[in-house]
């Protein structure tokens, strides 16, 4: 007998295919076609992590371990082979639990898919994610050297992805997102802080 975590992920992953058959029914470079890559990523990044919750023994993961699976999600739906990215993941093992790790998935592969529009649309770059914990509060930062790059060609963008970041970081995950470009180097940084919850919170 199925059980809930696979019938979800299941579920999630017939989405995504009929979403990458849409997409093929589309102009490869229109807005539509971006926007379905968009959320066929979104779609994978949470089958990713129930994917790996149901490998957990108690519905705990690390936010290295979420963001590995959001990187390979990306990689398949978000990259182009002729603007390759380089990711890199780095920083402590934060542990998080099965709600918070769901809501970070989609936090993160938003900031990337926002890196990826933005900064590396024409020659591609370099990602890199930093996990932190200090005092009960966990810090996420997503950096990128798309500023050291040629800016990509004009697009619309409706501001969406920043939307539904802001959206999930404060109201779910109860803390603050602030976007900057780093002095020292002259990268973006995404950072998302918030409280590190005890599991028996989350249930």
């Amino acid at each position: 007998m199925c059980s809930p975590a696979h019938r979800v992920r299941n579920n999630l992953q017939t989405i995504s295919a009929l979403l990458a058959m849409q997409l093929r029914r589309v102009e490869p470079h229109s807005q539509g076609a971006k926007a379905l890559r968009e959320s066929a990523a979104r779609i994978q990044s949470i089958a990713a992590i129930h994917n790996l919750l149901s490998r957990e023994d108690v519905g705990v993961t690390t936010v290295n371990a979420v963001a590995r699976q959001v990187v390979e999600s990306a990689q398949a739906t978000l990259v182009s082979s002729d603007a390759p990215v380089k990711f890199a993941i780095t920083g402590d093992a934060v542990r998080v639990g099965s709600r918070d790790a769901t809501v970070l998935a989609l936090v993160i592969n938003e900031l990337i898919s926002n890196a990826l529009t933005h900064g590396m649309a024409a020659e591609g770059g370099r990602v890199e994610i930093v996990a932190l914990l200090s005092d009960g509060m966990v810090t996420v930062k997503v950096r990128d050297d798309g500023p050291t790059h040629p800016p990509p060609p004009a697009s619309h963008s409706s501001g969406l992805g920043l939307q539904i970041i802001e959206t999930l970081v404060h109201e779910d995950l109860g803390g603050n997102f602030l976007l900057f470009r780093e002095e020292d180097g002259g990268w973006m940084c995404a950072r998302v802080q918030f409280p590190q919850r005890m599991i028996t919170e989350e249930n």
